[in-house]
């Protein structure tokens, strides 16, 4: 009960800091240029798997295996041990030796094939000249971080105990501010004008902006 006290105390004093990189990603989207050939193929990627997952069928299946992946991942970079890895229908488990925050919330905050496309991207890159399987690449990281967006929030909305056992609002909190970080690093890897680190250090300000506004409101 106290971790889940403690959690929504520290989920109410993000607050600001959401609210600060917030409006630097917006601010970071509304300065794209022109759109550019990799930038409509990791539209044309996105929309075409949210118009497959919203009209005609969602991969569960497809999805538990990548959550329970990265839920077996995070053990294992824990210094964890893997007892149990099942996938079905119904759903899948893991079970451990370890457990914290971060394998808890692993599955929400790593998108597994967005991973798994960008490893074998390179790869290929190691054999052949990648580049004239940039568009391809470009339109299939788009549908793989849609995937993983679209099912990440389909699962908030549940009662998953993978968000209760560290407080449901901490929880969203981390993950909302790793997936709003995730778009922005993938819009610029999509558009080389722009430098993802601009976009940390602008939501950066604007948190400590908002964290002294309230200072001085709270005790001035």
């Amino acid at each position: 009960m106290f971790k889940r006290w403690f959690g929504a105390f520290v989920g109410v004093a993000l607050l600001p800091f959401l609210m600060g990189y917030t409006g630097a990603f917006i601010a970071f989207l509304s300065s794209i240029p022109t759109l550019t050939a990799a930038q409509m193929a990791f539209l044309a990627g996105t929309t075409l798997y949210l118009s497959w997952h919203t009209m005609i069928a969602k991969p569960l299946r497809v999805y538990v295996f990548g959550h329970e992946l990265m839920h077996a991942a995070a053990v294992w970079l824990s210094g964890g041990r893997v007892k149990a890895f099942q996938v079905s229908k119904k759903g899948g488990s893991v079970s451990a030796t370890k457990s914290n925050l971060f394998i808890a919330l692993a599955p929400y905050l790593i998108p597994a094939y967005s991973i798994l496309v960008a490893l074998a991207y390179v790869i290929l890159g190691w054999f052949t000249d990648a580049r004239s399987y940039a568009m391809w690449f470009y339109s299939i990281l788009g549908a793989s971080l849609a995937f993983h967006c679209a099912f990440t929030a389909e699962f908030l909305k549940t009662q998953q105990p993978d968000l209760v056992q560290n407080g449901r609002f901490l929880s969203m909190v981390i993950i909302y501010w790793v997936n709003l970080t995730l778009v922005a690093l993938c819009v610029a890897v999509v558009t080389p004008a722009m430098r993802f680190w601009d976009y940390l250090s602008d939501g950066y300000l604007r948190s400590a902006w908002l964290y002294q506004a309230l200072n001085r409101q709270l005790f001035f």
